[in-house]
């Protein structure tokens, strides 16, 4: 259980630092504070977590006409939801939308991969 809410926890500050470099290269992302940025990393990690699954599942068919290529609007509509939700986080549009969830998702791999997997350290 502390494992998997580490991860969960890595993941979050990895997503954030992720919308934060995107929030410096992009002018159609803002992000007003470390603590929304904090903020923004939670919701979306919970929104990929339990939302985004289920919408995966329901646009299956279109997903295959695309070649795969509607998977990159469902991450424009959780950046899109996330800024709903959190006062702080804006999205201007659709294709900031799309462009900052490709640079998020590639920061934030950046950023796990650097930081390592929670608890993977080996014990002496």
């Amino acid at each position: 259980m502390t494992n998997t809410i580490l991860k969960f926890l890595a993941r979050a500050v990895a997503t954030a630092v992720g919308v934060w470099i995107t929030d410096w290269l992009m002018d159609g992302i803002r992000v007003n504070s470390t603590s929304t940025a904090l903020a923004v990393g939670v919701v979306l990690g919970l929104l990929n977590q339990f939302v985004k699954p289920l919408l995966i599942l329901l646009t299956i068919p279109i997903t295959v006409f695309t070649f795969g290529i509607f998977l990159l609007f469902l991450n424009a509509m959780m950046l899109f939801l996330a800024a709903d939700l959190i006062p702080g986080f804006e999205v201007s549009g659709w294709w900031s939308a799309i462009i900052g969830s490709i640079l998020i998702s590639i920061f934030a791999g950046i950023v796990q991969g650097l930081l390592g997997k929670p608890g993977s350290e080996k014990q002496q």
